[in-house]
């Protein structure tokens, strides 16, 4: 049965890095209703052994998310933007208690049902909430995939593997989430790096293409400081849609000056 199902997973050993994708569903939702059409159909968690960073869009890029959590530092970095207005947080341990709107389960079953889904060996367990109001509920995890303590930021924090089927409800809508494939390789340390700041003073356009910019990201306004005291250059090449963060030559620790609108020029 797994032989058949679990491909390289059972044959090479665990995987500690790649990308997965999930297929997004709404179980509350009329799928033929008006907003079915701007509702996301998938997400991506790309992962190594002590990060993960998931984004999700929906309603053609209007509304966006992501998520980056640094597993060794306890940090869940949680960014959001809905028509170009945008919220940045860093939330820490304490902040995560009230930022996860589902309890903590008071006893998890291990049942010992299993399944195979995206070609992993995965485990069911049933999550029971002290809440009377609060439904139990029934997860799917994988232990082929090696991160360390995957799931210690949110409400499945007692599941010792990575979640391959399983739901959660964010902004009072009720999502689904199941694995359709796993990609093992290597991914891009910056997809890791918390992204640029939505505050900031310095920015600089290329002067022929039109999609290239460069930012030198701040912390807020009422903390004018280099983000986490690193001063960073972030890039896009695609307008906006993605930034690598460039740091090299540049105070990577105890850095607070800022760079102000007419210190940051290009020569191209």
């Amino acid at each position: 049965f797994f032989n058949q199902g679990c491909g390289h997973s059972l044959l090479g050993g665990k995987v500690n890095e790649g990308v997965i994708e999930y297929g997004v569903t709404f179980p509350d939702l009329d799928p033929d209703g008006l907003m079915s059409g701007m509702l996301p159909e998938k997400t991506l968690l790309s992962f190594n052994k002590e990060h993960q960073s998931m984004d999700l869009s929906a309603g053609m890029g209007i509304f966006r998310t992501s998520m980056v959590v640094n597993t060794p530092k306890k940090i869940v970095d949680y960014h959001m933007s809905v028509m170009g207005k945008n919220l940045v947080a860093e939330l820490k341990p304490h902040d995560l208690l009230t930022f996860n709107k589902t309890p903590p389960a008071l006893t998890v079953l291990y049942t010992g049902g299993i399944d195979t889904i995206a070609g992993y060996p995965c485990k069911r367990a049933v999550l029971i909430y002290s809440n009377m109001e609060t439904p139990e509920q029934i997860v799917w995890y994988t232990d082929e995939i090696d991160m360390d303590t995957p799931n210690w930021f949110g409400p499945f924090k007692d599941i010792p593997g990575v979640l391959m089927r399983y739901e959660f409800t964010q902004n009072n809508v009720r999502m689904r989430l199941e694995a359709t494939s796993v990609k093992p390789g290597v991914v891009n340390a910056s997809k890791f790096e918390v992204q640029p700041s939505v505050f900031g003073f310095a920015v600089a356009v290329h002067p022929r293409d039109a999609n290239t910019a460069w930012f030198v990201p701040a912390t807020k306004d009422e903390r004018r400081i280099p983000v986490d005291g690193k001063v960073v250059v972030a890039r896009t090449r695609d307008g906006g849609k993605s930034f690598d963060v460039l740091r090299n030559g540049l105070p990577q620790r105890d850095a607070y000056d800022l760079v102000l609108r007419h210190a940051l020029a290009i020569d191209a």
